[in-house]
Formats: structure tokens, sequence, C-alpha cells
């Protein structure tokens, strides 16, 4: 009788191993499925263990891209804004600035967008948020005409190397947010939708 459930265990045990092992084989060649990173991302613990599985599944970044990591100094970039005028992202230095990468194409970012701009309103003197359009400059234009945004839009399309490989985003998927100290330097990235809760727990 022990045997025989000893034989019943050591079969389920066998079945789990091999299951994790495809699954695990399936998130390395494919990544993480759809529906998952979903229900990954709707909880604190999903969303660590989501963060983790895209790091570890993440392509390798282009020859020559210098990916800076959380404690690096951000890359002292200068882009356009929607008008075309330089920005430089050190204007903000001094606050905790967020750098959301969107495009108009990107359901997901746009509705992220909501729970931005309230961070925004609610955090405006302390933090700064920054959106990084990664689209067409028109098509740009056009969003921000119909859906005006309370903080400020740059132009990072044409940036070379992609800014988002440069901060770790090797994969290039949107929407993408990097939350850069009062310093100057990377504290956290995520990919995938921010919500209200962990916008308020990074800008305080």
């Amino acid at each position: 009788m022990k045997r025989g459930r000893r034989a019943s265990l050591g079969i389920v045990l066998l079945a789990v191993v091999v299951g994790f092992g495809l699954f695990g084989a399936y998130v390395y060649e494919y990544g993480v499925p759809p529906k998952l990173l979903d229900r990954l991302m709707s909880t604190r613990m999903g969303q660590g263990i989501a963060q983790r599985l895209l790091s570890v599944t993440a392509p390798a970044p282009p020859p020559g891209v210098n990916v800076h990591e959380p404690g690096d100094a951000l890359p002292a970039w200068t882009l356009p804004d929607a008008d075309g005028h330089p920005q430089a992202l050190a204007q903000w230095k001094g606050r905790p600035l967020l750098i959301n990468f969107w495009a108009t194409w990107c359901i997901p970012c746009r509705k992220e967008m909501p729970a931005l701009v309230a961070a925004q309103r609610d955090r405006a003197g302390h933090a700064q948020i920054v959106g990084i359009a990664m689209d067409d400059p028109q098509a740009v234009r056009a969003f921000l005409a119909q859906h005006p945004l309370n903080y400020p839009t740059l132009l990072g399309e044409d940036a070379k190397p992609d800014p988002r490989a440069v901060l770790g985003n090797t994969r290039l998927a949107l929407p993408f947010s990097v939350l850069v100290d009062r310093n100057g330097r990377i504290a956290r990235t995520h990919l995938g939708p921010l919500k209200a809760e962990q916008l308020t727990q990074w800008l305080r």
C-alpha cells in the first residue's frame, strides 16, 4: 500500500517537474503568454514574478548597445518635444522622474494614461512624469490634440540607439516605464502598464 502511494506521489512529482520544464522551455523560446502576463500583473507578487520572467527571457541587446541598469546614471539624452523643440531630460534632475515609453497604437499605453495624468496632478511640484512616444511625430501630434496630457511628451522614434534597449528593454515592448531618482540615477524599470497604486509608491 505504501509502495503504491509512493509510486503515485513519484509520478505526480515527475509530472510537475516535466510540466514546469516544458513551460520554462516555452517561455524561453516564445516569451510569457499574454493572458498569463495580464493575470500576473494584477497582483503585486505576480508583477514581481512577471518582471523576472520577462527579464530572463529577454533577447540580448543589439551589438554595441551598452545596457544601463538600476544604480546607473541616466544617459544624457536630449529629445525633441511634439513641437520639435529639443528638451534635455537633465532639466528634471533634483526630483523623482518617471519616464514612460508609449505609442499611439499601443492600447495598454492608452489605458495607462489616466493613471499617469492623475499621478502627475497629485505629485505636481514633487515628481515629474515625461512621456517618450516611440511613434510617428505626426501621429503623436494628432493624438495629443485630441487627448491633451498634463506632462511633457518627447519623441523617441528616431533616437539611435533605441533608448528602450539602452534602459534594458531589449524586447522594445510597450508600455515601458523607468523611475529615475533625484540624483539622476535609474531606480526601477517596469515593462507593462503601471497601476495607480504602483505610481503612488514610485512617486512618493
